[in-house]
């Protein structure tokens, strides 16, 4: 399904109550899967999957997340997986932390350009502190690299009884659907999928952009 401004629109189905979005969707063609958060980057295990595949960051295995040396293992990482189908997703406790992280990964040119490109997923950049100012953390990503991200991820998601971020299905959370939809329509080119944690592309549509006729 298409949203109001062109963008390709896809759902995960929602089938856990909690955690990031996972599995594969098919969009047009190609697929596009999902990988958990504690997923190692490799290469597709099938030579014939051409999908693209989309994986955390993951940790600095012992390096500063956001020294050198996490940068640098990510990088190699990336190019042993073969990095042209993959793309990372930020998280707050891994290499690509937040949005100046994320756009470091995609403009440096030191040593060489990035050897993959970036899924934009606001919630997982969210730590509890983050919580009443989110929607200025998430214009500040948008902003930084909306325009350049080749896909957006939306997750909503709750304050556990502990203060944790916990990740939901869409509408069951606090994240803004009307806020994302604007910022999706500001920074995002319509040939960008946006994929929603979610059961219904209809609702998804219409939590984006409250009021759409699609």
């Amino acid at each position: 399904m298409q949203g109001p401004y062109g963008h390709s629109l896809l759902v995960t189905d929602a089938e856990r109550p909690c955690g990031w979005a996972t599995g594969s969707l098919s969009t047009e063609g190609s697929s596009i899967h999902l990988h958990d958060v504690d997923a190692p980057i490799a290469a597709p295990e099938s030579s014939g999957d051409f999908g693209i595949q989309i994986f955390f960051s993951g940790e600095a295995e012992g390096a500063i997340p956001w020294g050198v040396g996490g940068w640098e293992s990510l990088r190699k990482r990336v190019v042993d997986a073969g990095g042209d189908r993959l793309l990372l997703r930020p998280h707050h406790r891994h290499v690509l932390t937040d949005a100046p992280a994320c756009r470091h990964w995609l403009f440096s040119t030191e040593p060489d350009p990035p050897p993959c490109g970036l899924a934009l997923s606001p919630t997982s950049i969210l730590v509890p502190s983050m919580v009443n100012a989110c929607g200025d953390h998430f214009g500040r990503l948008f902003e930084f690299v909306g325009q350049s991200c080749q896909a957006v991820i939306l997750e909503d998601f709750n304050l556990t009884d502990a203060g944790d971020i916990q990740c939901v299905p869409m509408g069951s959370g606090l994240l803004d659907g009307g806020l994302m939809g604007s910022l999706i329509r500001a920074h995002v080119p319509s040939e960008v999928p946006v994929i929603i944690h979610a059961g219904c592309v209809e609702e998804a549509n219409s939590w984006l952009w409250p009021g759409s006729k699609h």
